[in-house]
């Protein structure tokens, strides 16, 4: 593969991504299974030492969100009217508007948002 121009070796990608992706088609020889990219794409970029990045959906992927996972820092956040240090992570995603659009993308993120700082809100109710 490292012999081949880059030209040919993104044409490649495409077209085997675009095959497997968008028509279901099997590669094995390239390891491409069919659809594997679900409903959604998370990467962590964290892991590579960044904070936080914004990326752009493959088109061959067929999906609608793709998140980025950021690195974990301390930072000062006010919690009961104080200054605390505490872990936060940093997570962006990018919609395809073809699915969403920028209000329905907005209320998502806000629920996410508020289970995070809430986790008891996804606690389930018994006898409810």
């Amino acid at each position: 593969m490292s012999l081949l121009p880059t030209w040919v070796i993104r044409l490649m990608r495409n077209v085997f991504g675009w095959l497997g992706g968008a028509c279901g088609v099997r590669i094995p020889q390239v390891g491409k299974d069919p659809f594997m990219f679900g409903s959604c794409m998370v990467t962590s970029v964290g892991m590579m030492g960044l904070d936080m990045a914004f990326s752009s959906i493959p088109l061959y992927s067929q999906v609608p969100m793709l998140v980025n996972i950021g690195s974990i820092l301390d930072k000062a956040v006010v919690v009961n009217d104080k200054v605390e240090v505490r872990p936060m992570l940093t997570l962006t995603t990018t919609v395809d508007h073809q699915y969403a659009n920028s209000c329905e993308v907005a209320r998502m993120a806000k629920s996410l948002k508020e289970f995070v700082e809430n986790p008891s809100l996804l606690e389930v109710i018994h006898g409810a």
